[in-house]
């Protein structure tokens, strides 16, 4: 998984200097040292989950991380790295109520 955070670094970064900030926060201090090592295809749903689930963050905090390792996942799909399939860490919808009792969606 190296090489994909590697890329991301060098073509795919954010162009605002805060947006690449929080970026490179993300991937070197949640995403790398975890599972910069894996070769991609042993990177699999479930074990990202169960991680994620055991960070002592926020929920916030949770889903930049996901949605970083999803970006990853496109990434290395867009490139041929693995087989393009439906990104198992794209952020599902769910219903949720609102306060106002209207039924809305929830991204996660």
């Amino acid at each position: 998984m190296v090489a994909v955070i590697d890329v991301y670094f060098r073509d795919e970064m954010a162009e605002r200097p805060k947006s690449r900030q929080n970026y490179r926060l993300l991937l070197e201090r949640h995403i790398r040292p975890t599972w910069g090592t894996k070769v991609l295809s042993d990177v699999q749903p479930y074990g990202v989950e169960i991680w994620l689930r055991e960070m002592q963050y926020s929920p916030e905090t949770k889903r930049h991380i996901k949605s970083m390792v999803f970006r990853l996942f496109e990434l290395a799909m867009k490139r041929g790295w693995i087989e393009v399939q439906k990104n198992a860490y794209e952020p599902c919808e769910r219903q949720r109520q609102n306060e106002s009792g209207r039924k809305g969606r929830a991204h996660t």
